[in-house]
């Protein structure tokens, strides 16, 4: 999940929602400020990419950063996102979601996110319905 908000903010949503397991989870590198990641060389970049589970206080620029480190590793990434600075993210990305309505109720409840997995997409789809 990467998101603009606080990392304490970002922390408890990704609690709530099953994209970290428990507050153990909720390290360096799983979860990193968008600044951290960004003073990063790209190798750095690449090696943490996949463990990171939540970004926050990220900018546009910081997500962009992340798919491409994501798709060099080989990873297939869902990005969502809910303006024009969102753009160049989601054309990096290897699919597009076509359910617009789920995109627009995602982008309400968390802004622009990145699912890296399927368990995260699953979990906040299951918390959607409960």
């Amino acid at each position: 999940m990467v998101t603009g908000d606080n990392l304490q903010t970002a922390k408890a949503i990704a609690l709530e929602c099953g994209i970290l397991d428990s507050i153990e989870d909720a390290t360096h590198p799983t979860l990193i400020e968008g600044k951290d990641f960004r003073a990063l060389s790209e190798r750095e970049r690449e090696q943490i990419a996949k463990k990171i589970m939540v970004m926050g206080r990220s900018s546009p620029n910081d997500k962009l950063l992340l798919v491409q480190a994501l798709r060099k590793g080989g990873e297939v990434v869902v990005v969502t996102g809910d303006g024009t600075n969102d753009a160049p993210t989601l054309h990096e990305v290897c699919y597009l979601c076509a359910k617009r309505s789920l995109l627009y109720f995602l982008n309400r409840i968390f802004g622009a996110c990145i699912f890296q997995d399927m368990k995260c997409l699953e979990n906040v789809l299951n918390l959607m319905e409960d």
